[in-house]
């Protein structure tokens, strides 16, 4: 009996281990996915605007796109994601300088 209540435990442990694992190598991936970004808005930012109206176009769509997956990423962050007190401000930081980069390059 002794025995079965250590291994529910052991498992029980192994179990949070590995979702608290998976959730910094997601916070990771994000937190690259926004240094990406800001690279790409940057980028945006530095090109003169363009004089074709289909490719400002396209480009508003990538921007407004941009947009709602910094959102979508967000709200993930905050509701799917294990919370991490060290990184859930800095990453929460961060999406919000990338979504005011974008907005301001709008």
């Amino acid at each position: 009996m002794f025995y079965f209540q250590i291994q529910n435990r052991i498992s029980g442990l192994t179990s949070a281990v590995s979702e608290l694992e998976e959730g910094e190598r997601q916070r990771a991936l994000l937190q690259k996915w926004v240094a990406e970004q800001l690279a790409v808005v940057a980028d945006w930012r530095s090109r003169p605007a363009k004089l074709r109206p289909e490719a400002a176009r396209a480009e508003l769509v990538s921007m407004s796109e941009l947009l709602g997956a910094i959102a979508e990423r967000r709200d993930r962050l905050l509701t799917e994601l294990p919370v991490s007190e060290e990184t859930e401000p800095k990453l929460e930081e961060q999406l919000t300088k990338l979504e005011t980069e974008v907005c301001d390059s709008l």
